[in-house]
């Protein structure tokens, strides 16, 4: 996705810009007005990057992958150097290799980094939790560490704990860094997605017809109710106000009507659907 096209402006927009043509667009598409849930995401998704001065630059660079440029601790410079270096990998910090290559002193070999994973709920990448990790160090005494998970993470995210890999086989040297990579038990009912929670909610044909009120249950196994109108098509969305409040989190819900049919009809049940069609519906 070009977040440029995205909200419609040149590359060499100015920042007040970007912001003035998401304004008005998160205007035009948001969902409570009767603009498209799906679009609404992607102009914020574009706005996330280029309205932060930081994060557009990684990305007029890398592209939208830009942040897996950011997470990857073993740089391959075959791109840079020619194949002759396909095979090396350089496990520390990349500006060492440069210093080799082209000087600048030398610097402290750092220690390797260290890369485990952790399973977490679903409330608790949406609430934020500490979490406690044991390393078992091959340099040093194994540790216990109590680490943060920020509010709104999902599955496949890592945190970095600068400091915490092995130490360095050189006196002085600094030490590696810890990588945790998360995993994120599925919800029964939810799912999140660029700062939006995702609900599908089932309903029958009557419901549908009629309008009926049902109930999610939340990430705090709170019971949430969603009003559907007369005529609910399949598919049709609504935005509620309830969800993750973070940074990157938009505090809604999106509610997604999906239409449920029963395996078999009464003879009672047929001839009410008969007078159904019987009147064009």
């Amino acid at each position: 996705m070009d977040y440029y096209k995205t909200l419609g402006v040149q590359k060499n927009a100015t920042q007040d810009e970007i912001k003035k043509a998401f304004r008005s667009l998160a205007q035009k598409h948001h969902p409570d007005k009767g603009g498209s849930a799906d679009q609404f995401k992607k102009i914020n998704e574009a706005y996330q990057t280029l309205g932060d001065t930081e994060k557009r630059k990684k990305y007029d660079q890398f592209g939208s992958n830009y942040s897996q440029y950011q997470q990857n601790t073993h740089s391959d410079f075959s791109d840079i150097f020619g194949q002759g270096f396909s095979n090396v990998e350089f496990d520390g910090d990349p500006g060492d290799i440069f210093n080799m290559f082209f000087g600048g002193g030398r610097r402290s070999t750092k220690g390797k980094n260290i890369s485990m994973q952790m399973n977490i709920t679903f409330q608790e990448a949406m609430r934020g939790t500490k979490k406690s990790i044991h390393i078992p160090y091959r340099t040093k005494k194994e540790e216990t560490l109590t680490v943060t998970i920020p509010i709104g993470v999902s599955s496949g995210e890592r945190l970095r704990v600068r400091d915490k890999g092995e130490e360095s086989k050189e006196k002085g040297g600094p030490p590696g860094d810890l990588f945790i990579s998360l995993n994120v038990s599925p919800h029964p009912f939810l799912k999140y997605d660029r700062g939006y929670l995702i609900a599908s909610v089932p309903i029958t044909l009557s419901e549908a017809l009629l309008g009926c009120e049902k109930k999610i249950t939340g990430i705090d196994n709170e019971q949430i109710k969603i009003a559907f109108k007369e005529g609910t098509r399949h598919g049709e969305q609504i935005v509620i106000s309830y969800g993750v409040v973070s940074p990157y989190g938009t505090g809604k819900t999106i509610c997604i009507a999906e239409y449920v049919y029963p395996k078999k009809l009464s003879s009672k049940a047929k001839e009410a659907l008969k007078i159904l069609q019987s009147e064009g519906l």
